[in-house]
This record gives structure tokens, sequence and C-alpha cells, in this order.
């Protein structure tokens, strides 16, 4: 996974959901309720990572890999999303925590090794390591 962080994801996500707007920097800030000064150097980031093409500053878009991105992150959402209603959070709170469980859960998780994912976990929603056994197997063969 692309090293970026969380508002950069949401810049990314934002972006794929509505592919047919014409996307420009003021109308980011407006979506994403971040100042102009940030969205600037994310767009100048994530351009240099090639996952934006910013050479019409005008009508940012999106590059293949990017589009890519963001269809892999969507995906790694939904699992976790649905493992956690699974798990047995509501589903207003698994939507609140998947996003940054997700974060933590890119195709290589497993080199973090079960463990550190546990702690992951555990650190981002408490209620359900601490309340119950966490079915980290079936986690895993989710993610898979």
């Amino acid at each position: 996974m692309v090293d970026i962080d969380k508002n950069s994801i949401r810049m990314i996500l934002t972006m794929a959901e509505e592919s047919n707007e014409k996307w420009r920097v003021n109308k980011l800030c407006e979506r994403l309720e971040l100042e102009k000064y940030e969205v600037s150097k994310k767009v100048t980031r994530l351009a240099e990572k090639g996952l934006i093409d910013k050479s019409d500053i005008t009508d940012l878009k999106l590059t293949e890999a990017g589009k890519a991105f963001a269809v892999s992150f969507s995906d790694r959402l939904r699992k976790v999303t649905t493992h956690l209603e699974y798990e047995g959070m509501d589903s207003e709170a698994a939507v609140r925590n998947a996003f940054n469980i997700a974060m933590y859960c890119d195709n290589d998780y497993k080199a973090y090794g079960i463990a550190m994912f546990c702690l992951c976990i555990r650190s981002v929603c408490c209620p359900i390591a601490t309340s119950r056994s966490f079915s980290v197997l079936t986690f895993e063969t989710l993610l898979c």
C-alpha cells in the first residue's frame, strides 16, 4: 500500500466516488472540510506518488494508479465493516471504526504479524477486543 495519511485517502475516495466531477483544490477543501494549504500539499504529494494528475489544476483527476488504490481501499473498507458487524459492533460504530482499521490492513498486513495486527485492532476498536474474543482468523480470511 502506498504510504499516505487518512485525509489523503479520504481525498482519493471522494474523487473516485464522484469521478464525473470537475475537481479543484477549493472544491476538495469544501467537501473534505480542510484548509486550502493542507489540500494543496496533499494534491502535490499524491501527484508525486502518481495517484493524482494535476496537469490541469482546474480539473484534478485520479490516475489509473489512483483509481486502483481507491478500488482496493474501498474493498478493504467494506470487508472490515462487514467483519466488525459480524463481531457484534453496531453498523454505525462499524463504519466509524472500519476506516482506521483498514488503514492498517494493506495487502501485506501479515508481514506485521498477527500479534501486531491484534494490537491495531484493540487500539482502534476496544469494545470488541475487550468484551469478547476477537476472531482474528475469520478476519484474516476476509482480508486475503
